[in-house]
């Protein structure tokens, strides 16, 4: 019987070589997490951060310092984690935080301003319009809407458009089976759902969709699952839904599938949802949906130029509704008009897409100067 007897270092052993080696390397390898876990718990703690510092100047050094990071390498490790540069991030994290303190408290407009970060009023209130679609003012006069006719126009159409021949993105939504309420699918031009998408389209469970009507272009691919709204406010409040998707597609002509869209429970560093579904919603209702498809796009304002759309999000419903209503018995439409900062002729195009008839303009008009008008300037 042989015995085998195990060379020492030095005897021609191939891994003597190597054991030194090994043992150097050992001696370097530092005594941590994971660097995949070590980095994302470091920009979870610089999120955790920030939500509590918003009223702050946040500098990208001071973001770098929490992550123990240098700059350069926190503002790479950040955007690779996150899908967004670090100041893209807190510009959202701002308008989440605005959104969230007009809809739940009475504080006012000025005090919400500065303690999101913003130091001019002027400033604040012209990027939340660009953003929500509608001024802080608004939103906060928004919650005492109803909430019946928003999602009932759309559960007439469940086939979502197919069949449709236009350009189209199709795909399909999974979600737990417990999981009940509206599913939204949109396309953005950015790695993040916010504003007004290009097109988008409404579940009412998860199933197969088809948005369509959708320009030539490259677009991100974003769904969510909102639990049955109550009441106005629940159509804003995107940390309890479900989210999914962020692939992009590229648009030409013809149909394209995206991969399968699960929609999951929010991560810490998911991006902020700085969406306004009421007014996408209210959009729907009011143009129609034809028998194909429930998907919206910017095509329903076809004929309108950018500022009637513009101005068309920017105020609710209702608003709109008394402004037509008002029309009938008011002798200065230009002072109507710029009670609600627009020109006299987006009133007229108010009045046809609700009343469902043009109206016609005289082609000769002298306004009326009236106190209010020279107020407005």
């Amino acid at each position: 019987m042989k015995l085998r007897i195990p060379l020492q270092i030095g005897q021609g052993c191939p891994e003597s070589r190597r054991i030194p080696a090994m043992l150097k390397q050992q001696d370097r390898v530092p005594k941590k997490p994971d660097t995949v876990q070590f980095h994302s718990l470091a920009i979870q703690r610089v999120i955790s951060s920030i939500r509590e510092h918003l009223d702050e100047s946040i500098s990208l050094g001071k973001m770098a310092a929490v992550a123990y990071m240098s700059p350069f390498h926190f503002n790479r490790t950040f955007r690779r984690i996150t899908g967004l540069p670090p100041r893209r991030f807190l510009s959202a994290l701002r308008f989440e935080a605005a959104t969230k303190k007009l809809l739940e408290t009475d504080s006012s407009i000025t005090d919400i301003c500065l303690d999101v970060g913003y130091n001019s009023l002027g400033t604040f209130i012209r990027r939340f319009s660009d953003v929500l679609g509608i001024s802080p003012k608004q939103l906060r006069r928004l919650r005492e809407s109803s909430t019946n006719n928003l999602l009932k126009p759309l559960e007439k159409h469940p086939d979502n458009g197919i069949g449709n021949a236009r350009p189209s993105v199709k795909g399909r939504i999974q979600a737990v089976s417990s999981f009940e309420g509206p599913i939204f699918v949109g396309l953005f031009p950015g790695p993040i759902p916010e504003g007004t998408p290009v097109a988008c389209t409404v579940l009412f469970r998860p199933d197969n969709f088809v948005i369509t009507g959708v320009p030539a272009g490259r677009y991100y691919v974003y769904a969510l699952g909102l639990p049955w709204p109550q009441q106005m406010d629940d159509y804003f409040r995107y940390e309890s839904a479900l989210r999914g998707g962020g692939e992009t597609v590229t648009v030409g002509g013809s149909a394209v599938a995206c991969a399968d869209i699960q929609l999951r429970a929010p991560l810490h560093t998911d991006p902020p949802i700085v969406l306004n579904l009421p007014v996408l919603l209210e959009k729907a209702s009011l143009y129609g949906l034809n028998s194909e498809s429930s998907s919206l796009s910017e095509e329903g304002f076809a004929g309108n130029g950018k500022s009637e759309v513009k101005h068309w999000r920017r105020h609710t419903m209702e608003e709109k509704q008394q402004a037509v209503e008002r029309m009938k018995t008011c002798d200065n439409i230009t002072a109507l008009a710029h009670e609600y900062g627009i020109q006299r002729k987006l009133l007229y195009v108010w009045k046809y897409k609700i009343e469902g008839r043009p109206e016609i303009l005289p082609e000769t008009c002298v306004p009326e100067r009236t106190e209010a008008v020279l107020r407005a300037g």
